[in-house]
């Protein structure tokens, strides 16, 4: 609770001697993180990412090969914005009791970061989200400053101190940031992110003469040339038939059994049509 009143006065001085010292369009962007959306440039987007007991948001750009890259943020190498709740491992039973998320990470382009915020907030709800009174920056205080006079922002003391908005934990029924990401299409969830690869047929190797084995096509036709055709012709394609079954349909090398193909083939012969129905 010390770090919560130490901090809460060192950014209450700041903002108080620095009235105007802050990024452009942070105060708009904390009275109303949606609009800010339509200011994305056209190749930023926002990344949803949910585990077990932590959200996190991140700013990141398609470059020109379609692929996503984290930008940078002031004071971060990447752009997140990232809360775990406090029964996460990660605080080691520091917040025992408490059902909230609280802040771990925090960075973003100037402006940017309120809009983040508002995204992790609203995926909390109905669990409220509080500041991490050892990670708050004098940009950071400002937003949480605004969380404490937005409409449509409520908010639960868990200090002493009323007026501390670094005491406060948020809560934001209204998922207005969620909802303008989607229609400008630029949310991004996180089982986006690597899609399923497109199936493509292997194209068939292109034909060779050269390596073709044309000795091997003449073998098919040996018996043919060497047996004479008789007179009777239906009676030598009969007692042929057997042998060219097998060579056409009993030569695969398939063990499995499937239906419709659980049988093995049978290489009898069919009967014949009855007279005057073989054609004319």
């Amino acid at each position: 609770m010390r770090f919560l009143f130490e901090n809460w006065r060192k950014h209450k001085k700041y903002l108080k001697d620095h009235p105007y010292m802050e990024p452009d369009g942070l105060q708009e962007a904390i009275e109303d993180p949606a609009a800010k959306v339509g200011k994305l440039p056209e190749n930023w987007f926002v990344k949803l990412i949910k585990l077990p007991g932590v959200i996190r948001v991140e700013l990141v750009e398609k470059d020109k090969e379609g692929r996503f890259q984290r930008i940078p943020g002031r004071e971060d190498p990447f752009s997140v914005v990232q809360a775990a709740h406090t029964s996460h491992e990660a605080y080691h039973d520091r917040f025992e009791g408490a059902d909230s998320y609280m802040i771990q990470k925090s960075s973003a382009p100037a402006g940017f970061g309120p809009l983040l915020y508002d995204l992790v907030m609203e995926e909390a709800y109905p669990k409220p989200l509080r500041p991490d009174p050892e990670l708050v920056s004098d940009a950071a205080a400002r937003v949480w400053q605004g969380y404490a006079e937005r409409e449509g922002i409520e908010a639960d003391l868990f200090g002493d101190d009323e007026e501390n908005p670094l005491q406060k934990e948020y809560y934001k029924e209204s998922p207005t940031v969620k909802l303008a990401l989607k229609r400008a299409k630029k949310l991004i969830l996180d089982e986006e992110e690597t899609p399923e690869p497109e199936f493509k047929e292997p194209e068939p190797e292109p034909f060779d003469m050269e390596e073709f084995d044309w000795e091997g096509l003449d073998d098919l036709y040996e018996n043919q040339e060497e047996k004479p055709i008789e007179e009777d012709y239906q009676a030598d394609v009969k007692r042929q038939s057997r042998k060219w079954k097998i060579r056409l349909i009993g030569k695969g090398g398939n063990k499995t059994k499937a239906a419709p193909f659980n049988r093995n083939p049978s290489f009898s012969r069919s009967k014949s049509a009855p007279a005057g129905f073989g054609g004319s």
